[in-house]
């Protein structure tokens, strides 16, 4: 019933903002640890002196999320059999009998953004295109602006960073963390 679906914990709920929540505790993990460590790489400089920003961003898009109505989006998506995943790939365009469909059209929309430097009117064109064909809600064309607003691909280097052999780092993976940091006033002037 709906008053059950008010007491659950956002664990239960297995929503996109406690997976955004969980991306924070770990970039909160990666500031400590880089705090305590005496001797850092060239990148762990970087890191840390971006961290707190992107952190901050990270922050207000989550509380943006809930108070914007995440979970009411979420529950209406489930009603009408709809799927939100959280990741995107190339599994995630299903073609067939003559019509193409993206499953996950916010991670859909930040992979293009991020390739086209997150050009705007580009960014748009695509919102609107699949705004005709799905209809979205005002409250799902905000969250979609919360969900961009979130640093997705920063946090995912960072935290691929932290997870692995810090003894060597690839240059790709500094190349993308550092791409994050300066498509950041672009992503969010687009969010």
């Amino acid at each position: 019933t709906e008053g059950n679906a008010v007491t659950n914990t956002h664990k239960e709920r297995q929503s996109l903002a406690c997976q955004y929540e969980k991306h924070n505790r770990e970039l909160r993990r990666v500031r400590a640890y880089l705090h305590r460590k005496k001797k850092k790489s060239v990148l762990e400089q970087f890191i840390q002196k971006s961290l707190d920003e992107m952190y901050n961003q990270a922050d207000i898009a989550v509380r943006a999320m809930m108070d914007g109505g995440l979970y009411e989006v979420e529950e209406q998506a489930k009603k009408e059999g709809h799927l939100i995943h959280g990741a995107y790939h190339q599994h995630n365009v299903l073609i067939g009998q003559g019509q193409t469909a993206a499953v996950n059209f916010e991670q859909f929309l930040r992979k293009i953004m991020e390739k086209h430097n997150w050009n705007q009117e580009l960014g748009m064109r695509l919102i609107r295109e699949y705004n005709r064909v799905q209809n979205m809600s005002q409250k799902e064309i905000s969250l979609l602006g919360f969900m961009i607003a979130y640093p997705e691909k920063y946090w995912k280097q960072v935290n691929f960073y932290f997870n692995n052999s810090k003894s060597w780092i690839s240059e790709k993976n500094i190349e993308k963390i550092k791409k994050a940091v300066e498509q950041n006033s672009v992503r969010t002037a687009f969010a």
